[in-house]
């Protein structure tokens, strides 16, 4: 899909000190939502990254999708790592809202290793 290449902005690795043969590598990407009732304003920040319907995305066994403002995203109900990388990106996002093309979205990187208990 060419919105997952497009929207592509880094990865994250998280390895398990108990589980030393383990480690996953998740994928992040920025894809914006249009919803059907948004207006375009060229003045703003609104079309970085690729443009998706949400009516196109489908839940899966790992998620359901749910819609938030940024404000209100339950980091209280995800990951611990969440309210770590997530604030990040989005407060660096915020920090480059003068910028509009994809090259402007902030990239990350980040590495997550966790000891028992």
């Amino acid at each position: 899909l060419d919105e997952f290449v497009i929207g592509s902005v880094g990865t994250l690795n998280f390895t398990f000190q108990d589980r030393e043969h383990i480690e996953m590598l998740v994928h992040l990407f920025h894809i914006n939502v249009q919803f059907r009732n948004a207006t375009h304003d060229d003045n703003t920040n609104t079309c970085k990254g690729a443009i998706i319907d949400p009516d196109a995305i489908r839940a899966c066994d790992e998620m359901i999708p749910e819609w938030f403002d940024w404000w209100e995203i339950p980091l209280h109900q995800m990951f611990a790592d969440d309210s770590i990388w997530l604030t990040y990106y989005l407060s660096s996002l915020d920090a480059r809202r003068d910028k509009r093309s994809h090259a402007s979205l902030p990239k990350m990187n980040g590495w997550f290793h966790f000891a028992p208990g």
